[in-house]
């Protein structure tokens, strides 16, 4: 069965509630007060099946104008309305209001009831006709059904009916997704089921048993019983209104406009962007930082709004801005929202979210590029463009901004992977291409940089280039380089980075040095010459002979063993083999001992062994006394 949420408008005393009795058979004034009085308070509930398979659950709301907070309440996750305008009087002061609200709320499908036919002639009927078609004649309800009727005779009732199947069959049913959102609109106690709530499923499904949570309170809490319209159900899906009975909380804890959703979906929030339009009808310019009654969902809180770039929004424009809450709210990615001035209490625009947990702005025209992508109320857009702005992203930090479910984000991510345009760098990470791209950009640049400072260091390490490039997380820093090397770009070795040829490219006479350093530490074995030594026989330029030497030690050639001993590789090589087979034979030596293998000086065989301890062959005793480490 198709399941749509429709929702009653119109100016005080026009009729709803009758309407809704007179088609559903269910009186929905439910307050005493609102017996005496003759008017509707709060909201209520109903529900009509228009057809065998289109089930419409109502929600009645009150057209007084000091309970449009409450009606605001009800009408936030609506699929369709029924207008309602009397004939006898047409079109009033909270008839505009209702309608400006149905409109900021994005609703786009609607039957106009003119009501208390039995009260005027036909020709006033065709008067107030010709008013409610001016009133939508710009408007996306433009060409709505505009439908006769009166609940004392039952003319019109039929046709109000027909009327709803036919719209009803022209919308398209809400998907249920996987995030579970539900705006609480009334939380009562019953005996024997503990705290119920009633709500409007506008995302995700339930079944008893589900674990969910409360927002902005964060209270865990447990689905012990559904009903759906009055019927104990074992799942309730998106579109349907339903009461739930919650173990773990307790009525005093919880209150209209907390939400109930599904764990890591959703975040409370006191900062919201969003695109915002100053209705027409708005008496004066709205000034940036004005103190504002905010209204989404269920909920109703102060704040001030911001506007982005300018200091105040003209009648009927529009533009980008930032909502500072004083109270958390629960919101989501495209959620409708509508702005009522402080005092005197007046709708006077609204909009959409673009992002419900927002950063503080600080450079404008960058944060009005990144929301004018985020306004294309596109999912996919929206997944890509948190993803850019934000670096490095995972989906706990993601779902929050988007609110589509874990699996629908995971399913647009796993496509953005396959076009390339993201890139997973550790599991569950991801980084946008453009951000990968500027980084090998950089990483290009400062190696260039480096190399030509200093043509014979053959790279730079990891750690110099990720503090140089404002200390990267090193998971992006290695997963880039490597990608890199993949590419050819850079090489690798050890924890250094060099671009261009692999290996430093000498001019004659240093490729002369670096022979000649090699083949005097090859040739001195345990008992090289001293680095002045070789300075001096080598006769290279002041500073050049050094920077041989540290590209020799990159290389791996050679060892500074300390502050002016050098050896070549290959008698270190042979001092490791020799120590290691003596103490396998002996068990322990002393320094004593393995200079004597070594056939050394001690001015070598002490440096020479440190070595050894710090490559982790050997292990020193406090009395000098060396074991192989096992």
């Amino acid at each position: 069965m198709r399941n749509l949420i429709l929702g009653t408008a119109g100016h005080i005393d026009h009729g709803k509630t009758s309407l809704v009795k007179a088609l559903t058979g269910i009186d929905t004034d439910r307050l005493r007060e609102e017996k005496l009085r003759g008017i509707s308070i709060d909201l209520g509930f109903a529900f009509l099946d228009v057809a065998p398979d289109v089930r419409l659950g109502i929600v009645d709301v009150p057209g007084h104008e000091r309970f449009i907070k409450n009606m605001l309440a009800g009408v936030g996750g609506i699929d369709l309305v029924l207008f309602v305008v009397a004939s006898d009087e047409g079109i009033m002061p909270q008839t505009q209001e209702h309608f400006d609200i149905v409109l900021l709320l994005g609703v786009r499908h609607g039957v106009f009831a003119l009501t208390k036919t039995d009260l005027v002639d036909e020709d006033l009927i065709g008067l107030v006709r010709k008013e409610v078609e001016e009133m939508i004649s710009d408007t996306p309800l433009k060409g709505a059904p505009i439908v006769p009727v009166s609940t004392k005779t039952g003319d019109g009732i039929d046709r109000i009916k027909e009327a709803l199947l036919d719209v009803s069959r022209r919308i398209e049913e809400r998907e249920a997704g996987s995030a579970i959102r539900l705006p609480i609109d009334r939380v009562f106690t019953v005996a024997g089921r503990g705290t119920v709530v009633t709500v409007t499923l506008w995302s995700g499904r339930i079944r008893s048993g589900s674990r969910l949570v409360i927002q902005p309170e964060g209270i865990e809490v447990r689905v012990r019983s559904i009903e759906v319209h009055g019927r104990p159900v074992e799942l309730a899906t998106a579109g349907q209104r339903t009461a739930l009975g919650l173990h773990g909380v307790s009525r005093e804890h919880i209150e209209r406009g907390s939400c109930v959703v599904s764990p890591g979906d959703f975040e409370p929030t006191t900062l919201l962007d969003a695109e915002f339009v100053l209705l027409s009808s708005a008496p004066k310019p709205l000034r940036s930082g004005t103190r504002v009654r905010f209204h989404v969902a269920a909920s109703e809180i102060m704040g001030r709004i911001f506007l982005s770039g300018s200091d105040k929004i003209e009648p009927g424009h529009k533009g980008f801005c930032q909502i500072k809450l004083e109270q958390p709210a629960v919101a989501a990615y495209m959620d409708r929202f509508v702005i009522r001035t402080y005092s005197p209490m007046r709708t006077i625009g609204g909009g959409r979210i673009l992002d419900p947990l927002a950063e503080r702005r600080k450079k404008v025209r960058a944060y009005e590029s990144w929301l004018r992508r985020l306004a294309v109320e596109n999912a996919e857009e929206a997944v890509l463009a948190h993803i850019m702005r934000r670096g490095l992203v995972g989906m706990p930090q993601l779902l929050p901004h988007v609110n589509t479910g874990s699996r629908e984000v995971a399913g647009i991510i796993e496509q953005l992977l396959e076009r390339g345009e993201v890139f997973e760098i550790a599991s569950g990470v991801y980084v946008h291409r453009s951000r990968i791209e500027e980084l090998q950009s950089r990483i290009e640049e400062l190696l260039r940089v480096e190399q030509h400072k200093d043509r014979l260091k053959w790279g730079m390490s990891k750690e110099e280039l990720r503090e140089r490039l404002g200390r990267i997380d090193m998971a992006l820093l290695n997963w880039t380089l490597a990608r890199m090397q993949t590419q050819g770009r850079i090489h690798l070795r050890k924890g250094d980075v060099r671009i261009g040829t692999k290996e430093v490219e000498l001019d004659p006479e240093e490729e002369r040095a670096r022979q000649a350093v090699t083949a005097a530490l090859r040739s001195g074995g345990f008992q090289p010459p001293g680095e002045k030594e070789l300075e001096t026989e080598v006769g290279l330029a002041p500073g050049i002979f050094q920077k041989v030497v540290r590209l020799l030690i990159e290389d791996g050639r050679i060892v500074r063993l300390q502050p002016g001993i050098l050896m070549h590789v290959e008698a270190i090589a042979e001092a490791r083999s020799l120590v290691e087979a003596y103490l396998r034979e002996h068990g322990k030596a002393t320094v004593s001992e393995l200079k004597k293998v070594l056939g050394t000086s001690r001015k070598y065989a002490v440096p020479l062994l440190e070595y050894l301890d710090r490559s982790g062959l050997t292990r020193r005793d406090a009395s000098g006394v060396r074991t192989l480490v096992h």
